[in-house]
């Protein structure tokens, strides 16, 4: 009978948590689901929190870097199409949208990307262009074709980032398309 109080008890508890955990903003780096991106108009909105000091793995198997005293973090924006990894065929498909490291040419892309400081009082864009993405790709692998939108550098603090497709493009209407901040990639 015990027992059975308690998993009702947690039963009851359990929707609670996770809509808790839905109210949590975003961590640096992440990728987000860009639902309908071929759409003229399709918006995408999330909160996120830029870390203190990042540190990637391999910070361990470096010497100590060199700090110029900037509080700055240097982050990059990508578009990440997705496809069935280990499927040739689907990632021909969407190599011919998104383009390939290689050279092919993919799908122009234009965007307005806005990001806010949320901790300020007068919450004043930190970072806000359009920007028109050519199909330059840098990385394909794991089911993933990343293209570089654009770097920010940002503080350390919360932000809001809101992404609107400007362009109808109907061949990224119904792809897997998610946006990111991630860490910058050597060129």
């Amino acid at each position: 009978m015990m027992s059975r109080r308690r998993f009702l008890s947690v039963l009851g508890v359990l929707p609670w948590m996770t809509v808790l955990a839905a109210d949590k903003p975003l961590e640096l780096p992440f990728f987000v689901p860009f639902p309908g991106m071929g759409k003229a108009g399709a918006k995408l909105s999330v909160d996120f929190v830029c870390p203190k000091r990042y540190r990637p793995w391999y910070a361990l198997l470096a010497p100590k870097p060199v700090d110029d005293g900037d509080p700055r973090q240097d982050w990059m924006m990508y578009l990440a199409f997705l496809f069935i990894s280990g499927d040739i065929d689907d990632g021909r498909r969407v190599k011919k949208i998104a383009g390939s490291p290689r050279g092919d040419i993919g799908v122009p892309v234009s965007l307005k990307i806005k990001i806010t400081a949320r901790e300020s009082s007068d919450a004043r864009p930190v970072y806000e262009k359009s920007i028109e993405n050519e199909p330059v790709v840098v990385a394909a692998g794991n089911g993933r074709i990343h293209r570089i939108v654009d770097g920010v550098l940002l503080l350390p603090g919360k932000y809001r980032l809101e992404v609107e497709s400007v362009d109808d493009i109907p061949a990224l209407v119904l792809e897997n398309i998610e946006f990111a901040i991630s860490y910058p990639r050597g060129k």
